[in-house]
């Protein structure tokens, strides 16, 4: 009933040293969650729709479900006719887990619309981050308008301890 969202993790997105750093990061923990759902979103611009025509910075399990986004948020996603929100719903997902950039614009709108959408929202405070330097505080704001909307925040360390002892 959890699926991690993994937003903008575009190789134009990870440019900086705090980016690869997450690239090589989320590549790590990618084995590790082989029983959730996983999900790459990522944006629009300049890229189509079509899974195979959309280069990803990190690996993307065969499994996963790539959506395309035209706004900060990964629930202004398009697949299809398929919405980000009610795939999630009709899936049975309870639990939105989420890791990429732009912590302070994407990821924060993001767990806001989670939020409002009635997931359980978890962001990896280890997986996030700015491809833009000198954010910090944006970085703090975005942080606390998360956890106003009800998003909670964990370590990767965390999440996956709790994921293996419910397994």
């Amino acid at each position: 009933n959890t699926a991690i969202l993994i937003v903008d993790m575009q190789p134009s997105f990870c440019t900086n040293d705090e980016t690869k750093n997450l690239v090589q990061a989320i590549n790590a923990i990618l084995p590790e969650i082989t029983d959730l759902t996983v999900y790459h979103v990522h944006t629009a611009w300049g890229y189509r729709p079509a899974r195979q025509d959309i280069q990803f910075a990190t690996d993307v399990p065969l499994e996963a479900r790539a959506f395309r986004k035209e706004a900060n948020s990964a629930f202004r996603a398009i697949n299809t006719m398929t919405s980000l929100e009610k795939e999630l719903k009709e899936s049975g997902i309870e639990n939105v887990v989420l890791a990429g950039v732009n912590l302070s614009a994407c990821i924060r709108d993001t767990a806001i619309d989670s939020c409002k959408a009635a997931f359980n929202t978890i962001v990896l405070a280890d997986l996030v981050g700015n491809n833009q330097k000198n954010e910090h505080l944006k970085k703090i704001e975005a942080f606390e308008d998360m956890a106003e909307a009800g998003t909670t925040y964990a370590s990767t360390a965390a999440v996956l301890k709790t994921i293996k002892n419910k397994l």
